[in-house]
């Protein structure tokens, strides 16, 4: 088992933007809606059985704890990263509190389902400030999901950046069909209830605080 200490004080502080409040007109650019990425690096650490877990931090020393058992197999993905779901312990002024959490690529992130394959999720961006991520099975879309320095983590918020055309718009069954094919795919990665807000964007803005900057519909 692993306990992450909590960091030094910090002198800067990540407010989460809303994924909703760049959807644009044409006349917009995205550089006009959302600011360009922090590019704080994150800070890693190894397990007793070796792997390594990286994340961020906010706050003071009084900031809480991680204790993440190692893996029962020893086994960590390739590139020695954490890897599978697995209960960690949160310790800190208010208590303890146990969280499941799945870890992707060493990153740990709440909301997942546990049952998905995290090894297949490929990491677009990812900062102290959201996460990007996408999968082979849904070719243009991406999963955003907002850090959460309360859980030293990331968690998911059923959004979804979703390549579209305006043009298509022209033709909304095509679209509908498209949306509902979407939705379906990125559903089974989310623990069961979970809502899904899908952003049409006409491209991806990793660079950007925001990556849906610029989004011309939001759709429930």
């Amino acid at each position: 088992m692993l306990a992450v200490p909590p960091p030094r004080p910090s002198d800067w502080e990540v407010t989460i933007e809303s994924p909703l409040s760049s959807v644009a007109t044409r006349n917009e650019r995205p550089e006009d809606l959302s600011t360009p990425l922090d590019r704080t690096p994150w800070l890693e650490f190894t397990l007793q059985d070796g792997c390594h877990l990286r994340t961020f931090w906010q706050g003071d020393a009084g900031s809480s704890s991680l204790f993440i058992p190692g893996k029962e197999n020893g086994k960590c993905e390739k590139g020695g990263w954490l890897n599978g779901s697995s209960e960690v312990i949160q310790r800190g002024t208010g208590g303890e509190k146990r969280i499941m959490m799945t870890f992707v690529h060493g990153f740990p992130v709440s909301g997942l389902n546990p049952a998905a394959d995290a090894d297949s999720l490929l990491i677009t961006s990812v900062n102290n400030e959201r996460m990007v991520v996408s999968n082979e099975q849904a070719p243009q879309s991406w999963l955003i999901l907002p850090y959460h320095p309360e859980i030293n983590g990331w968690k998911t918020s059923g959004t979804v950046a979703v390549e579209v055309s305006r043009d298509m718009a022209l033709d909304e069954q095509r679209l509908q069909t498209r949306l509902n094919e979407v939705r379906k795919l990125w559903s089974g990665w989310l623990t069961p209830g979970t809502s899904i807000t899908l952003l049409l964007v006409e491209s991806l803005h990793p660079q950007l605080r925001d990556p849906a900057a610029g989004a011309w519909r939001a759709q429930k």
